[in-house]
């Protein structure tokens, strides 16, 4: 598997939103159809991926690609981030 995308669309609004967007490696290949494959019953929907302004490489491959880019909070888990800066009023859950 090179990547994995899930999104969603609101026909009322023309838009698509990916909720998904992981890349093993990106490429502009590997990009390129996979945004043809997510637009490919919906040519003039907008589409918005957001990407954490972190991952410098997929936001200049997309801005290569001509796509806007929309950067995003990065919500990946870090558990040691975490562990670090435990406090007594941590509670874990779970």
């Amino acid at each position: 598997i090179v990547g994995v995308c899930a999104y969603y669309w609101l026909e009322e609004d023309n838009y698509i939103q990916t909720t998904v967007f992981v890349f093993s490696e990106p490429t502009k290949e590997a990009l390129s159809i996979s945004i043809d494959l997510i637009k490919r019953k919906r040519e003039n929907y907008r589409l918005l991926i957001g990407v954490p302004a972190e991952n410098k490489r997929l936001s200049e491959l997309l801005h290569q690609l001509g796509l806007k880019i929309e950067h995003s909070a990065n919500l990946i888990y870090d558990k040691n981030k975490v562990v670090e800066n435990i406090t007594e009023d941590t509670i874990e859950v779970n």
